[in-house]
């Protein structure tokens, strides 16, 4: 096993003058230009005294810079804190001031979202700009040329050493960092290499964050391990999304569920399947989208289930074979998991739905903690295993169904209802483009829950049609009696709905009640 640094020096090494990067743009970076500029962010952060272990903020999105900024990092043996581009105000001042480091790089758009902040974040006292001339800023080569009189050595690094911290997307509070180890990185990028069957023959498309782990291990590393070409766009676009397929003969990339539905909503034309993809890596998938979409785009989705902190221990066979709604089998080589109850941490009977508890197998192969947050680490991790706060079931063949976050799950009459199940259910109904479903408090029986449906809707939408359509897909206990029409739901920066946001709304005067639906449709 290797650091990321080692691969990207072998690259540089063997392939050195092959094109390894290039954005949507036209712009390209060989193997070799990275490498040399991996180095000299190394020395610059030497040379300015920055040392193994120093965490650097990185507060950026996708760009041929990030990608030299991050490698750099980690040849530096720093660690490296990439922050949510999308972040700003409170948010953003919080996670800079929780990640205790002096030191930001940035681009333009994040470095005049940090002008706002800056007061409240005094202990960042430098800003290095990435991909401007500065704007009262410090320049990214103005900054290397710092090191430039440095004679720089790599420190020893081993697989065990924080490499990153990301934080989470706080739906339900402030976000914690993710202290990661290399072996954390490693393990996350061979399984993605190892499951979707990656040769440098492959081509990767990116279009998610790679300030996460998804862009960055699953997709940029992944690629570094096998040599293959990696293409990346800033933020997804569905309406280019398959000229960018098609220019760079890319056969695998990766989505995130709701971006199946924006692609598939798409005009749909002739060549739609002319491209060279075999795979899409997405999770969720909606099933009722599934068949038609990889009918029409010529390949097979693969869904997988992972969280930042445990990496990915799920993958769908990646030839299709898996039954429809599960998130894959288990990886037994790297991971131990169990289906308990919620209460007592038992573990459950094999069809019966309980918390996912998850261990590794690899030492160092999970995070090492939250960073700062001694209790958090320790509560999720009771009874020695690390307690997802997600709902799952397993089959009699070893194959794992996501149901819904602990959180989230609702009890109404005596049963325990899955909103993600009801949610997919909904996603089939003419107009609906977006729904979150949630719990709330019953204004008909105390002490009981109501299922109410939060949705975006096109003009399309006809209440009294989707309710005559789900009261036959849904058993009664699980039909929403509540719905709220809105023109946005609350989204974290990875785009993640704030459940929790809705949840302490509540019932408002702009609902609606199923089945006596009312006329009013206010937004």
């Amino acid at each position: 096993m290797k650091t990321f640094s080692q691969y990207l020096r072998h690259r540089a090494s063997t392939e050195g003058t092959t094109n390894w990067i290039s954005d949507v743009d036209g712009r390209a970076a060989t193997y070799a230009e990275i490498d040399s500029r991996a180095t000299l962010v190394a020395s610059a952060l030497a040379a300015n005294g920055f040392v193994a272990g120093s965490r650097i903020l990185i507060n950026a999105g996708n760009s041929i810079e990030f990608i030299g900024v991050i490698l750099g990092v980690l040849r530096a043996g720093c660690v490296a804190v990439p922050v949510n581009a999308a972040l700003a105000g409170a948010m953003l001042s919080h996670v800079c001031r929780d990640a205790d480091s002096n030191i930001l790089f940035a681009d333009a758009q994040s470095a005049a979202r940090f002008k706002d902040i800056a007061a409240e974040v005094p202990a960042v006292s430098r800003i290095i700009t990435i991909d401007t001339d500065g704007e009262g800023f410090e320049t990214l080569e103005d900054f290397l040329k710092s090191g430039s009189d440095h004679s720089f050595e790599e420190p020893h690094i081993a697989m065990s050493d924080v490499a990153a911290i990301l934080y989470t997307s706080g739906t339900t509070g402030p976000s914690k960092g993710v202290m990661l180890p290399h072996e954390h990185l490693y393990q996350s990028a061979i399984h993605y290499v190892q499951q979707l069957r990656l040769t440098n023959e492959d081509s990767i498309y990116c279009t998610l964050p790679m300030f996460h782990l998804n862009g960055l291990t699953l997709q940029l590393f992944a690629s570094l391990i096998v040599g293959c070409p990696f293409t990346f766009r800033r933020h997804f676009s569905a309406s280019s999304w398959l000229g960018d397929v098609q220019r760079s003969k890319a056969t695998v990339t990766n989505m995130l569920g709701s971006m199946t539905e924006f692609l598939f909503a798409q005009p749909e034309t002739a060549a739609d399947a002319e491209n060279n993809l075999r795979n899409i890596v997405a999770a969720p998938i909606p099933q009722s989208l599934r068949e038609r979409f990889e009918k029409r785009y010529g390949l097979r989705l693969v869904e997988l289930y992972g969280m930042t902190e445990i990496t990915s221990p799920f993958y769908m066979p990646v030839d299709g074979s898996g039954p429809a709604g599960s998130c894959g089998r288990l990886l037994e080589d790297s991971f131990e998991v169990a289906i308990v109850d919620f209460d007592t941490d038992l573990p459950v009977p094999v069809g019966s739905v309980g918390e996912l508890v998850v261990r590794p197998r690899n030492p160092f192969g999970f995070m090492a903690g939250y960073f700062r947050r001694p209790e958090a680490t320790v509560a999720a991790w009771r009874n020695l295993w690390f307690h997802t706060g997600d709902v799952m079931r397993a089959d009699e063949n070893g194959f794992y169904y996501f149901v819904d976050r602990v959180k989230d799950c609702v009890r109404r009459r005596g049963e325990n209802i899955s909103t993600y199940e009801v949610e997919q259910v909904l996603l089939q109904i003419e107009g609906v483009n977006e729904v979150a479903v949630i719990g709330v408090p019953s204004p008909f029986t105390e002490g009981e829950q109501e299922i109410m449906a939060v949705m975006v809707a096109s003009e399309s939408f006809d209440p009294q049609g989707a309710f005559d359509y789900f009261v036959k897909q849904l058993p009664r206990f699980a039909v929403p009696r509540i719905f709220e029409l809105v023109d946005s739901l609350p989204k974290t920066g990875t785009g993640k709905v704030q459940k929790a946001e809705l949840r302490k709304r509540g019932i408002t005067q702009a609902c609606n009640f199923w089945p006596e639906v009312s006329q009013r449709t206010a937004r």
